[in-house]
Order: structure tokens, then sequence, then C-alpha cells
């Protein structure tokens, strides 16, 4: 049975290199997510949805003063 050993730099060289590559990868995606992101224009206005009227008290529920009206 035996351990198998590397330099120590050379493991630091490997998480360097890894960390390059991650950035760059990074720096790559920027470009089309923020196009994405940035579709149809970045200040959109807001759209609320809109409320329906409320109905108009018939029947029973009716007052004297909906009632002359009619």
């Amino acid at each position: 049975m035996g351990v198998f050993s590397l330099p120590i730099w050379l493991y630091r060289v490997a998480m360097l290199l890894w960390a390059l590559w991650l950035a760059a990868s990074l720096v790559r995606g920027v470009g089309p997510s923020w196009r994405a992101f940035n579709e149809g224009g970045l200040w959109r206005p807001l759209s609320l949805p809109k409320r329906p009227k409320p109905a108009e008290p018939q029947g029973e529920d009716a007052t004297p003063a909906d009632l002359s009206e009619s």
C-alpha cells in the first residue's frame, strides 16, 4: 500500500487555471445574458390588470334610492 503525492505548487497551479477558466466563462456569459435581460427595453412600463367595475345592486340588495332611479 502506498500514498500518491504531488507537490503543492502543482495543486496551486491547477486551482489558478480553474479560477481563470471560471472567470472567463462568467465574463463570456455576461454579454448574451445582458442582451436577453434587456430585450424589449430595460425600463418597460408596468401594466397592471384592470379591475372590473362593481356590479350594481339589484333585487333585495337594492336600496330605495336605487329602485327609484329605474
